[in-house]
């Protein structure tokens, strides 16, 4: 082995060499290692490196001994060998001596375990860590095998390291021993191989350290940190530190969870700060700043974007850890307070719509200290009163007390105290306080303790204030009107029957006593299909009892008009009644009150009034409902392979002749002859019909045409053959034109057939009058028919163009409430146009004449209904409150008309009530019975029904006990000239009087002018229309004007 100085001269650099016995010389330059001692640079070369490689590799401070050794003798050999370099040698032996001696002290008083062994692995010297761990003293270790020191239970271990030293192999790594006191231990260990020759005894050197305190505490911190990191993923919290010298991040994978990033996010100062946005940034920014400079840590709440792009909330909280006396770093986490932050949000909306409640009720809240009497009140509380708070003050209990009516006061501290002994849940009462102008105001107090005391007495109390003196008048008012009722209940003429929810009597009233022949208090409690003998035609118990039929469908129910009622006694009453049914508050069926009246004298009438309704009251003759309805039955034989028929539509010539000169009355004279005229010149089973002013019409039922033909001609000759005589005895010739068809499988309708009917009829007027036409008139007649001077064919044929080729358009004008309590949304009556084709449109008053004519009336009728209703569908019918529609007199007559009317409505999902029906009068009167069934089937839908035209017929006010309409439209007659006319405005006020008797509306139509306006105001009328208001515009157009409410 030798040792060169590179400091020193070439010549001078061999400090020492030293040649083993037995050692090839050739291999001592086999291996050099250079190192520095004393600022110095030498090389080592020669076999004995392994001790060097002990000194670099192993790490541990007992390896040093060896090597301190080995520079003892190298430091000795330099003496002896060189003797010019003795002083230096001498210095250098007596610093590695030093540094031996310290080694040697570093080896005993390490905590390590250091130990030699020779070639036979005993144990040639243990420092006294290693003798303390193995339980022997220092003169004990001596030649002992190396198992004495370290017991090692795993034998395979112990096998695999005697392989490796059995090899010269080193061997590292951490192995489990026990030591003799029975515990075990873990040592990192490291046994390395070394050249006896150079170390004098020893072939091995054991170094280790017991590290079993150390994988205990990793394990714990370890175990802890898993600990942490699944409780901060329970409970949502991330953690995360930032040293505030190398501004460095280090997050926890929970915060990275939470802020949505990829998992592989390096987070540092910049890019965290850009996941908040702004305003929170700005937050963070100015708090970080704070940390660094004054220490201060942070309680932040952040909104952030995360990337997924959703919006979330977090609590910052950070503290700051100290080093050399300035923050060094900063521990921090984060919690995910999303939920709570929403629900505070949610909470703080609560209390907003709660306040905006109360004062949109206009309550006054109070809260009281129950045991104090502190009161806390809001501004409302004391304006109820008249007064502002600052005027109450100071104000307590005492406050409240001193202004309660006294009769009040007991009641409301009885409530109280019910309320608080917890026998109510909450605490409600009315009672009266002493406004600030000195009269009394109603109150409405409802609240409820929400904190007690240990105790279980109440603390706290919350409550309200409403105002409740209007509806306390309106209840003063209801009772009084209910009074008023009961007694006009007693005094009026018809029978009232009130019955409960089960159908047993609960009260008569002095009419209904006398008709049924049972006291009140005799009927009280049985049913009333007891108390009620009700019989038709003479079988008893044939109509239901109209009281539990109302309770079994709840609605209102009608007894036909032949019903009897048998009283106690016998006596027999026609009578006529409807049972309604008694709802509660919420809706709840609770029982029926019926009421009726004898109507035996009017039974007489009433059948009279049913002739009426289907003949003509001048000449006795069936009028044209009825002539219809049997001409459609023929039909409906015929169709189902009966005989053919005919029918013959008859307009008498010369009859205005009459009129002019002898007056109306001569004419209805003349009218009244010749129907007998006709009656005679047909068949016994024959129908003969008045159509209106000089027309009629005959059925001939089973009838060919060649003798309804003769039939004809013998009317012709019949009525050519009359002479009208007048007063005066002047005489005047009347003749007739007759137009003839077949009726036979072609025609589906009674309608059509009478349309060809009457243009013959019109055939034979222009060719010449006094003959008859059949309806396969020739070339002339056509011409001549073409050329009638009223136009009317020639309207038939354009108004059933116009239906197909969809050419009507629709209008509107508005109708105006005219007084207050009346609904305000969009009233407006549809009017129908026909475009003329040149951009005009024609007024119905052109045309309808002639489309009833034609029996078109009713085409026209529905296209309005249908484009109507599609019309409100597509607005989605906003902000409208009614919509009305005129029906025709044809239409009204029309049961399939009715059937369409029901289904559309039905068919089109809209509210029923948007709709109103009108129906002139003069066509209900002419249809009173297929009116009245029109009237009931809509109001049974829900569809108001406005009479038309009201007043200008004759007996007007008599209709209205067959015609329950919803609303009346005045004749525009009356209102033109009703501020001069006194007639007129008499006229008026009893149309009001009665519409308010029966609970009906009423609207006044053509009001040009605002003094009329004023004037019908004034009378108590409800609605007005007329260019005063608006003149008509496109339906659609009033639809998108007036038909949505204001935002």
């Amino acid at each position: 082995m030798t040792i060169r100085d590179l400091d020193a001269p070439v010549a001078e650099q061999v400090v020492f060499r030293n040649h083993a016995p037995g050692r090839d010389d050739a291999g001592r330059f086999a291996a050099a290692r250079r190192f520095d001692y004393f600022g110095r640079h030498f090389v080592l070369e020669g076999a004995s490196t392994q001790a060097f490689d002990l000194l670099q590799n192993s790490g541990d401070r007992a390896a040093i001994i060896f090597v301190g050794l080995l520079a003892s003798l190298l430091a000795a050999g330099l003496a002896y060998q060189q003797g010019r370099m003795r002083d230096r040698a001498e210095r250098l032996a007596t610093r590695m001596t030093r540094d031996l001696g310290e080694l040697a002290a570093v080896a005993r008083h390490t905590s390590s375990l250091v130990a030699l062994l020779d070639a036979d692995r005993r144990v040639h010297w243990a420092n006294p860590a290693m003798l303390a761990l193995c339980g022997l003293r220092e003169d004990e270790v001596p030649g002992r095998p190396v198992r004495d020191l370290l017991r090692i239970p795993d034998e395979k271990l112990l096998a695999r390291i005697a392989e490796q030293l059995s090899a010269r192999r080193p061997f590292q790594g951490e192995v489990d021993i026990v030591s003799h006191a029975g515990q075990r231990h873990t040592l990192a260990l490291e046994v390395r191989p070394v050249d006896a020759a150079q170390t004098g005894e020893c072939d091995f050197i054991i170094v280790g350290t017991d590290v079993t305190e150390r994988n205990a505490k990793d394990a714990a911190l370890r175990a802890s940190g898993s600990l942490l990191v699944r409780m901060g993923a329970v409970a949502d919290v991330s953690g995360w530190e930032m040293d505030l010298l190398t501004r460095k991040f280090v997050w926890t994978d929970q915060s990275v969870r939470i802020h949505g990033v990829d998992p592989s996010f390096m987070p540092s100062e910049q890019n965290v700060l850009e996941l908040y946005p702004e305003p929170e940034r700005a937050k963070l920014q100015a708090a970080l700043l704070r940390a660094e400079t004054t220490g201060e840590g942070w309680d932040l709440e952040l909104r952030q974007h995360t990337p997924d792009g959703r919006d979330i909330w977090l609590r910052s909280v950070a503290e700051v850890e100290w080093q050399d006396g300035r923050p060094a770093r900063l521990l921090g986490a984060l919690l995910d307070i999303t939920a709570s932050v929403r629900q505070r949000q949610a909470l703080e909306g609560e209390r907003q719509r709660l306040a905006m409640t109360l004062e949109g009720t206009s309550a006054g809240t109070w809260e009281w200290n129950i045991r104090t009497g502190e009161c806390h009140f809001n501004e409302r509380w004391a304006g109820i009163l008249g007064y502002s708070l600052a005027e109450l003050a100071p104000i307590d209990i005492a406050t409240w007390q001193s202004l309660m009516h006294p009769d009040d006061l007991l009641q409301a501290r009885a409530m109280l105290e019910r309320h608080f002994s917890g026998e109510m849940p909450g605490y409600e009462c009315e009672f009266r306080m002493r406004h600030k102008q000195g009269h009394w105001v109603w109150i409405m107090a409802r609240g409820r303790v929400f904190t007690r005391g240990e105790d279980g007495k109440p603390e706290w109390m919350f409550g309200t204030h409403l105002d409740i003196t209007r509806r306390k008048e309106f209840e003063i008012q209801l009772a009084e009107s209910k009074e008023l009722l009961f007694t006009t209940l007693h005094s009026i003429g018809d029978a009232v029957v009130t019955a409960d929810a089960q159908g047993r009597i609960t009260w008569l009233n002095p009419v209904a006593e006398a008709m049924i022949g049972w006291t009140s208090d005799e009927a009280a409690g049985h049913m009333a299909s007891t108390v009620l003998a009700l019989e038709v035609d003479g079988h008893p118990g044939v109509p239901p009892c109209p009281i539990d039929v109302c309770l079994q469908e709840g609605r209102k129910i009608g007894l036909a008009g032949d019903t009897v009622l048998v009283s106690r006694d016998g006596t027999r009453h026609v009578i006529e009644d409807s049972a309604a049914p008694l709802r509660d508050a919420q809706g709840v069926l609770c029982g029926v009150v019926m009421v009726f009246h004898d109507i035996t004298e009017k039974a007489v009438l009433a059948r009279e009034m049913s002739y009426r309704v289907s003949h003509d009251h001048l000449t006795g003759l069936l009028n044209r409902g009825e002539f219809e309805s049997r001409a459609a039955m023929v039909l409906e034989r015929i169709n189902a392979g009966g005989p053919s028929g005919a029918l013959m539509f008859l307009d008498l010539d010369h009859f205005k002749l009459v009129n002019d000169v002898c007056g109306h009355a001569a004419g209805d004279r003349l009218l009244a002859q010749v129907a007998a005229i006709l009656v005679r010149a047909v068949r016994a089973h024959d129908t003969v019909a008045r159509f209106g002013g000089d027309e009629f019409a005959i059925l001939l039922d089973a009838c060919p045409m060649e003798q309804a033909g003769e039939i004809a001609a013998r009317i012709l000759k019949d009525v050519e053959a009359y002479r009208y005589v007048g007063e005066d005895g002047r005489r005047f010739q009347v003749g007739v034109s007759i137009g003839l068809v077949r009726l036979d499988t072609r025609w589906r309708k009674e309608a059509d057939a009478v349309k060809a009917a009457d243009a013959a009829c019109y055939a034979a007027k222009a060719g010449g009058r006094g003959r008859v036409v059949r309806e396969n008139i020739d070339v002339a007649d056509a011409q001549l028919v073409e050329s009638a001077p009223d136009g009317a064919i020639q309207w038939g044929a354009l108004l059933g163009q116009a239906l197909d080729e969809d050419r009507f358009v629709l209008h509107a004008q508005r109708i105006v409430p005219l007084r207050e309590g009346v609904a305000g949304g969009l009233h407006c009556e549809v009017l129908v146009r026909l475009a003329d084709g040149k951009g005009g449109l024609i007024e119905p008053g052109a045309f309808m004449s002639s489309a009833e004519r034609y029996q078109l009336a009713s085409r026209v009728d529905r296209w309005v209904l249908r484009h109507v209703l599609k019309t409100l569908q597509d607005s989605g019918a906003a902000g409208i409150e009614r919509v009305a529609v005129n029906c025709s007199g044809q239409s009204v007559g029309d049961r399939a008309f009715h059937d369409f009317v029901i289904g559309a409505i039905r068919d089109s999902g809209l509210p029923p009530e948007v709709l109103c029906i009108e129906i002139t009068e003069t066509a209900a009167v002419t249809n009173l019975a297929n009116a009245a069934c029109f009237i009931d089937a809509l109001q049974s839908l829900g569809v108001i029904v406005a009479l038309d035209d009201f007043g200008s017929g004759a007996s007007s006010f008599g209709y209205l006990k067959s015609l329950r309409v919803d609303k009346l439209k005045i004749d525009g007659q009356f209102v033109r000239g009703v501020l001069d006319g006194k007639l007129e405005a008499a006229a008026i006020r009893s149309f009001v009087d009665v519409a308010g008797v029966l609970g009906i509306h009423t609207v006044a139509e053509q009001i040009e002018s605002a003094a009329v306006c004023e004037k019908l105001r004034a009378m108590g009328v409800d609605y007005g229309q007329g260019f005063h208001f608006h003149r008509p515009e496109p339906f659609a157009d009033v639809l998108a004007k007036w038909g949505r409410p204001e935002p």
